[in-house]
């Protein structure tokens, strides 16, 4: 019997953040590594920590915010080293709706997670803690 090698899968996960009264919604995609020796233990894995992403707290408003994990959008095997994208950790594609230019999901430097880490753009809600 062959013996499976562990490998390390992504796992894209789509989250519906809402905050307080405020009518706009939220979608944050999270990425997980997760160890297993084939796609259906990483699967089964993914669908277990999927319920432990909830998550609920106040902003620096006060107002409660609701993390809910909606499922897995994306399960794929990691090849940090692969010849056709070296380091690709993760790929995520969708549709924009009514042909919404793609270019619009480019932010600044002083908006990217790393810089802000709260999120204080001006297209979301305060999901400042």
């Amino acid at each position: 019997m062959a013996h499976n090698e562990p490998k390390q899968f992504a796992a894209v996960f789509v989250l519906r953040i809402v905050v307080g009264s405020d009518p706009r919604i939220v979608t944050r995609f999270e990425t997980y590594l997760i160890d297993a020796d084939t796609p259906d233990d990483a699967y089964q894995q993914a669908n277990e920590l999927g319920p432990r992403l909830d998550y609920k707290y106040r902003n620096s408003d006060g107002e409660i915010v609701t993390i809910k994990s909606l499922g897995i959008h994306e399960l794929d095997v990691v090849e940090p080293n692969g010849d056709d994208c070296p380091g690709l950790i993760s790929s995520v594609q969708f549709v924009t709706p009514d042909g919404a230019e793609p270019s619009a999901n480019v932010r600044d430097r002083d908006q990217l997670a790393c810089f802000n880490q709260f999120g204080k753009r001006p297209d979301l809600p305060n999901l400042d803690q």
